[in-house]
């Protein structure tokens, strides 16, 4: 029952994801006049970025396990399945790129901060030095997965010390799947000690973490300070300024719904193996959410930012005035094309 709703939640949420994401994009590209050209692209480019993660959480199917002193992550029912070494690489890269989003995130904080505070720093997000950001993406994405496949691949020790409890949970056995796992100390002679390599990946993935976080956090700071001040200034909220407030908004809604939902989840996973407590937890809601992650990014701009809503209205009042026109409806058979389209408009 439990890998069937794993199954539904993973697939319904890489439909509505695509949907919701491609409909971004079309919109983004089409119908959104007062977003600037360079921000457009940003946005884009983390619409691909969540398509890319769905489409590798419907590939990889990662699982996640907190047993006693360890943390385990492995897929049992990938596309790839039947190759272990390719199974485990998209696993990596499936980590890579959910660093790359949050750094992308970071970015886009980083250009909006700039935007609003020193306009003439925009310029080095534009054009051939769009290089920069998009290697500051891939820097933190390559790290977190070289580190992910590296550091927490499993040894002979980390394997046994799993062996009983994966074919008790999931019927297999450690040697045959796909597995990462970190597993905080290790046992010689009676006598416990750290397992370096663990040490080095968590604190090496909460350190990328941390500092995407703490840029965002400043940003978000100075951005709200500035935007206040600006508002109070004004007798009135002027279009740009009104942008600016629901960008300042969405920004603000993509770093806190990802953060309580997946972010917060996940670092007592990674930080519960040097309690060494013992417990055997399936981590599944946590894969769920991250299932959901690329979703609500998409979500977040259509409900907070006014431009793609007008954009769907339009497109829809233009749907209807093509379907009266085709059924040339008695009432508005009479008007002009300019009417009907003002009519279907008027009721949405």
């Amino acid at each position: 029952m439990e890998a069937e709703i794993a199954e539904f939640v993973s697939y319904s949420a890489y439909f509505f994801t695509l949907l919701f994401n491609t409909t971004l994009i079309y919109l983004t590209a089409y119908h959104t006049k007062r977003i600037s050209l360079t921000y457009r692209h940003m946005i884009i480019g983390f619409a691909l970025f969540g398509i890319g993660f769905s489409s590798l959480d419907i590939v990889v199917r990662p699982i996640m396990h907190s047993y006693n002193g360890c943390f385990l992550y492995f897929s049992l029912e990938g596309v790839f399945r039947s190759s272990k070494k390719i199974t485990e690489v998209l696993l990596a890269i499936y980590s890579a790129v959910y660093s790359s989003i949050l750094s992308f995130l970071t970015i886009q904080y980083m250009f909006r901060t700039c935007l609003v505070m020193k306009p003439r720093l925009v310029e080095y997000f534009q054009g051939w030095r769009c290089v920069f950001w998009l290697g500051y993406v891939f820097v933190f994405g390559f790290a977190w997965g070289f580190i992910t496949y590296v550091y927490a691949y499993p040894d002979d020790y980390a394997r046994e010390y799993v062996r009983s409890e994966m074919y008790e949970q999931y019927q297999v056995h450690s040697n045959d799947v796909p597995l990462f796992v970190l597993l905080a100390y290790g046992e010689r002679n009676n006598t416990k000690f750290v397992r370096f390599q663990s040490l080095i990946c968590i604190f090496g993935d909460m350190g990328i973490m941390t500092l995407q976080y703490a840029i965002m956090m400043i940003c978000g700071f100075l951005l709200y300070k500035k935007i206040s001040t600006d508002l109070k200034e004004a007798t009135a909220m002027t279009a740009y300024s009104q942008v600016q407030k629901q960008f300042f908004k969405a920004l603000l809604y993509q770093l806190l719904a990802p953060s309580l939902l997946v972010h917060l989840p996940a670092v007592p996973l990674f930080f519960a193996p040097f309690f060494d407590m013992k417990f055997s937890f399936r981590t599944r809601v946590v894969v769920y959410f991250f299932s959901v992650y690329p979703l609500l990014d998409s979500l977040i701009l259509f409900i907070v930012v006014s431009d793609y809503k007008h954009a769907v209205r339009k497109i829809i009042a233009a749907r209807a005035v093509q379907v009266l026109s085709l059924l040339n409806v008695a009432s508005v058979a009479p008007t002009t094309s300019t009417t009907r389209y003002r009519v279907a408009e008027g009721v949405l």
